[in-house]
């Protein structure tokens, strides 16, 4: 009678978690590629990878100086992030298909040192990027050129080094927080700002190569730099022999300009100066020596609902420091997401943000911190960013920190409950042992 009820009781434990199991989405899987065989289609290569080609719902890690390299029009798509690590590459050459290895995916993480090179056919739309560090995006002599490359939010505050293709398009779409901006020329491209903030929180260097061809930098947008920033235009820009480096859709304003490394007078430019075309006006104020200096705090990870501190801090200069400031956060953020700031005025140096988000993806949410003085005519700004992930647990792992999951936690997700359960009740009472003697092998 004892045997009977405790096989009643498993069995209709198994049957109710059964049911659990049905409703409990499953829990994320990554795959990381180690290694190159398979010449210039490694990343379809299976056995290069720990868990499989990425595909539907996974993570895919290129491991640390791993040259990772996509050329098949069957690439699959997946849903789960791209992270290279450090000193990584991923090519995706070929015909159109191999950019699979980046669209779809819910975000791209690049480490220092690690680049993404484009190489084919087709146009691409890189979804959101995040810079751990330094690094590079660029297209390759070959079948590169007279395409499209389109970026939504790149955040981080690292060194964005771009290099491109003869007559290759890139449209930055979003405002951006990468701390500078360099943009050297395989052959004259083309760098299209079609944001406000597009080009970055710093400076902005154009390079030639040795004939002088750079890329064509567009102000598309109003006020795609940012005001402290400084602009160096070296090289002839697309056409080497007009010497029209920059062109104005829009007016901009910046602290610097240097031309071919030479500082040129504060004032406005117009297509009446050599090498500027475009209706826009670009507008070099140069620095206020007495402007405070603005930081809008370090970036953070959190998850939805949970407040977060700026922390910003402002720092006086000069000998006639500006006088009554006055403070205002804004946010830039996606589509289901809502940023709440405490006091709503946001009119203090560090209000309590608190941001939720429809479940899915970690988003990014660019937080701008614009100080004013009295009299003064443009503030002084800074960005800072806030991923923003569903829970503490996925927050937890999305700031790197190492993990040990409790052996009852099999669904990975930092708390043992009733889904762990449902797991382990698909193989209640399996029995894996021998059925029969077993040889030993010699």
């Amino acid at each position: 009678m004892i045997t009977q009820n405790r096989t009643k009781i498993a069995l209709t434990l198994a049957a109710v978690a059964m049911a659990i199991v049905g409703l409990t989405a499953a829990s994320a899987q990554a795959t990381t590629i180690t290694g190159t065989a398979g010449g210039n289609d490694s990343w379809n290569t299976v056995g290069n990878w720990d868990a499989g080609v990425p595909s539907g719902a996974v993570d895919a890690i290129v491991s640390d100086g791993v040259s990772a390299q996509v050329n098949n029009a069957a690439t699959p798509t997946y849903s789960g992030s791209l992270t290279l690590n450090s000193n990584s590459t991923l090519t995706m050459a070929g015909a159109a298909g191999s950019e699979n290895a980046v669209e779809g995916a819910s975000g791209i993480t690049m480490n220092a040192g690690s680049e993404i090179q484009v190489n084919m056919n087709a146009n691409v739309d890189f979804p959101a990027i995040t810079l751990a560090g330094d690094a590079t995006l660029s297209s390759l002599f070959g079948a590169s050129d007279h395409q499209t490359d389109n970026y939504s939010a790149i955040t981080g505050a690292h060194t964005l080094t771009m290099r491109h293709f003869n007559n290759h398009t890139v449209n930055l779409n979003a405002a951006n927080s990468f701390s500078e901006l360099i943009a050297n020329a395989i052959d004259r491209w083309n760098l299209r700002a079609k944001a406000a903030g597009s080009l970055g929180t710093g400076d902005v260097t154009i390079n030639p190569r040795a004939d002088g061809r750079s890329a064509q930098l567009y102000i598309d947008a109003a006020d795609a730099m940012a005001d402290t920033a400084t602009l160096t235009l070296n090289g002839k820009g697309y056409d080497n022999n007009n010497d029209d480096r920059i062109t104005m859709n829009a007016d901009d304003t910046i602290a610097a300009l240097y031309i071919d490394d030479v500082q040129q007078p504060l004032g406005d430019y117009t297509n009446s100066e050599s090498g500027l075309s475009g209706s826009g006006t670009l507008t070099v104020k140069g620095v206020d020596p007495n402007a405070p200096e603005v930081d809008a705090g370090v970036d953070w990870i959190t998850w939805s609902g949970n407040p977060v501190d700026p922390n910003g801090a402002i720092t006086e200069k000069g000998t006639t420091p500006w006088t009554n400031l006055t403070y205002l956060w804004t946010a830039v953020a996606p589509a289901g997401v809502t940023v709440q700031f405490d006091p709503v005025t946001a009119d203090v140096k560090a209000p309590t943000v608190t941001i939720t988000k429809d479940p899915g993806d970690a988003t990014t949410v660019m937080l701008i911190l614009a100080v004013s003085g009295e009299g003064k005519p443009d503030p002084v700004t800074d960005i800072m960013t806030i991923d923003v992930y569903d829970d503490a647990c996925l927050a937890m792992i999305g700031a790197g920190q190492e993990v040990t999951f409790d052996p009852g936690d099999v669904t990975e997700d930092c708390i043992t409950n009733i889904e762990d359960f449902a797991v382990l009740a698909t193989a209640w009472l399996d029995d894996y042992s021998l059925t029969a003697p077993a040889p030993v092998a010699k």
